[in-house]
């Protein structure tokens, strides 16, 4: 069997293998935790020197794989193999060769059962597989990580052991042991809760009350908190001889639903500390209400891994649990429904639902009274699905992501609102040099630039195309950027693999196919814009509504995050959006819609100039209108620049002035895009000014 959940190593028929000195343990140790899943060699070396990787490390690395592979030959069932992107270690599992695999085999048995004798044999056998500090041999900053996170899966496992062990009657035979753990773990709560049930089955119900004076008097000293509502109430079951307080430890459950976090999760350190400011008191009361923290961005900006990372950082705050639902705001399927959510919650918790969606309500409100527990309701697609969900007595905290804004639980329940952004530009290269290997990214800086660019520093379009650079041999970053580098298609290179969440247009297809007609269909107008960003009456112009509707429309789409707003009343799109935007227009919209939405405001407009130049200004549009209706902004762009227009950004303005005509508003726009720009040098033509090759 391959070693571990102690000493690394291995042994067949007892004789143990040289698997090399610690830092080719390491190497091993890598690829083990995985459990199949394939690591670049350039994060190998991460692991193995962290940021003091000598000159030569992949060769080195490499060196160190030829012989791991050699050295496991003689192991039945356990293998280094090399696929695309990397390395992975396989192993057999029935019979198991690896002891981890093993140990989380048997605790996922055990927790699918529910007859307590099977559970405890499971649970035990488990432990039993442990032969000290897990990792032991190599040594470095990850594998001091690694470590730490193993022997916590341990004590999670100890614990599962005593309280099912505490439900068979088995208390007096735990003391020891658990005395044992509440030394080493003076703070847990739940271990504490465990100790105390053992004494009272072994008859030494004065010692399981002075253990709680001691370590009440200990949270409140060194910590400023109470114990929480699950401990005291064990205590006061033993106060009052209550025959349940010695069969079980666990009255109420005590729920730990949050997903697993994202291992090499990147930046977000201020609104990290944003959060933490918003942690409630650790006393009694919990401060004056329920804390509720709404996070709100596009679509594949990292709300949830952002929201679950740092559930899982304060979660020791919450002792009574927390629990999690993804609401499926978002997507093809339907949303969760309010009953749904709560049967699970109130599951969680040891309770049957009852029936009534009220009832519901209410039990789970009245369950949730006096406890400090962490919620976190994930994709939630609109106020109405969160309302339900909120505790209604203070010492909880809720947290909340979502595409749209959720303004109406800022204004009646006093929400915080953070709205996740992209990544800043150290924070993206630190996620691609993550993926794809420092080395890597050191030797293709300038393709790794472009990429973080292409991507707009969005973490799921950074995932994916880094991902596919890193899981392919011969996949090269500037291969990538190529993909990218064109608009009709760079959707096409953000999908990887058949998982519709690892695809930026599924993911942004599930906020637009969530819009109105009307909203729609000025979104894909918006998508045609030749400008960086546009102006509400253009924005009418394009889709030939009322300046009062369209501002409403505006309006949502930025509460949606498809558009943002910026100075001057003007909104943007994000880049990959605005891809998406015109990828529609050209899917839902024929040419001859396209056309006329972008080009007869532009071209009736200069036709009804009062002076001579619009005359030049006409043809120009004219031309464009004729072409390609997605080149438009290039032919009026170059156009107006040659007239004079000094900068683009100069030139794209006396575009929408153009538009701006054709609908009547703003006077002074009016005049001034009466007025042509000063003639560039360098024209030819029979009038003073004309462009080279305009048409007059």
């Amino acid at each position: 069997m391959l070693r571990l959940l102690g000493e690394v190593g291995a042994c067949v028929d007892g004789v143990r293998v040289d698997l090399g000195h610690p830092k080719q343990l390491c190497v091993l140790a890598a690829l083990g935790v995985e459990r199949g899943r394939v690591v670049p060699v350039e994060r190998l070396v991460e692991r193995v020197w962290g940021r003091t990787a000598p000159r030569r490390g992949l060769e080195t690395v490499y060196s160190y794989l030829s012989r791991l592979r050699r050295a496991l030959d003689p192991i039945e069932g356990v293998a280094i193999v090399r696929r695309p992107g990397g390395y992975a270690l396989t192993a057999d599992t029935a019979p198991a060769v690896v002891d981890l695999y093993r140990f989380q085999d048997l605790r996922a048995q055990a927790g699918a059962d529910t007859d307590d004798e099977r559970v405890a044999a499971r649970l035990s056998e488990a432990l039993a597989l442990w032969g000290g500090r897990p990792l032991t041999g190599p040594a470095g900053e990850w594998v001091d990580a690694e470590r730490e996170r193993l022997e916590n899966e341990r004590l999670v496992a100890q614990l599962e052991l005593t309280e099912t062990r505490l439900r068979l009657g088995q208390g007096s035979r735990l003391v020891a042991e658990l005395a044992d753990l509440a030394v080493a773990h003076p703070y847990d709560e739940q271990i504490a809760r465990h100790y105390m049930a053992a004494l009272h089955q072994a008859g030494r119900t004065s010692d399981a009350l002075a253990h709680y004076r001691e370590i009440r008097a200990r949270l409140a000293e060194e910590l400023g908190i109470d114990p929480a509502a699950p401990l005291e109430h064990l205590h006061r079951q033993i106060l009052a001889a209550d025959p349940s307080a010695a069969a079980t430890a666990s009255a109420p459950p005590v729920p730990r639903q949050l997903p697993p976090a994202i291992r090499d999760f990147t930046g977000r350190a201020g609104h990290l500390a944003a959060l933490d400011a918003l942690l409630p008191p650790t006393g009694r009361n919990g401060g004056p209400a329920v804390v509720i923290a709404a996070l709100d961005g596009p679509g594949g900006i990292g709300k949830t891994a952002l929201a679950v990372h740092w559930a899982h950082r304060v979660r020791h705050r919450f002792p009574d649990g927390t629990l999690y639902a993804d609401l499926r705001g978002y997507g093809p399927g339907r949303p969760a429904s309010t009953d749904d959510v709560l049967d699970g919650f109130l599951a969680a918790l040891g309770v049957p639902a009852p029936a009534g969606s009220g009832a519901r309500e209410g039990l789970f409100r009245s369950l949730l009274a006096g406890r400090r527990m962490l919620l976190v309701l994930d994709d939630a697609g609109s106020e109405e699905q969160v309302r339900p969900l909120l505790p209604g007595t203070p010492g909880c905290m809720v947290l909340t992501t979502s595409r749209d804004l959720l303004t109406g639980l800022v204004v009646t329940e006093a929400a915080h609102r953070l709205t996740v952004g992209p990544l800043t530009p150290p924070e993206a290269l630190r996620l691609v040099t993550g993926i794809i290997g420092a080395a890597r990214a050191a030797a293709e800086r300038d393709a790794v630039a472009e990429l973080i660019a292409r991507c707009a520093r969005w973490p799921l379009a950074l995932r994916i195309a880094a991902g596919r650079a890193a899981a392919h041999e011969h996949a090269t970053v500037d291969g990538i950027v190529a993909e990218l580098a064109d608009d009709r298609s760079r959707l096409d290179a953000l999908s990887w693999g058949r998982d519709p969440r690892a695809a930026v247009r599924t993911v942004l297809g599930g906020s637009y196919d969530r819009l109105p007609p009307r909203q729609r269909l000025l979104f894909r107008r918006l998508g045609l814009h030749p400008g960086s960003d546009v102006s509400p009456p253009t924005a009418a112009a394009l889709v030939g509504f009322s300046p009062r509707e369209t501002h409403v429309l505006l309006h949502s789409l930025a509460d949606a995050h498809l558009i943002e707003p910026v100075a001057g009343g003007r909104y943007r799109f994000h880049d990959l959006l605005r891809a998406y935007a015109a990828e529609q227009a050209r899917e839902h919209d024929d040419p001859g819609h396209r056309r006329p939405a972008v080009g007869a405001p532009c071209s009736n407009a200069a036709d009804r100039r009062p002076r001579p130049a619009g005359t030049r200004l006409a043809a120009a549009l004219r031309r464009a209108v004729a072409g390609d209706g997605d080149a438009l902004a290039g032919h009026l762009a170059d156009f107006l620049v040659l007239l004079g227009a000094r900068e683009d950004a100069e030139a794209l303005r006396h575009v929408e002035d153009a538009f701006v005509l054709d609908r009547g508003f703003d006077p002074d726009r009016r005049e001034r895009a009466s007025v042509p720009p000063p003639p560039a040098s360098g024209t030819t033509g029979d009038e003073p000014g004309t462009p080279a090759g305009v048409p007059r």
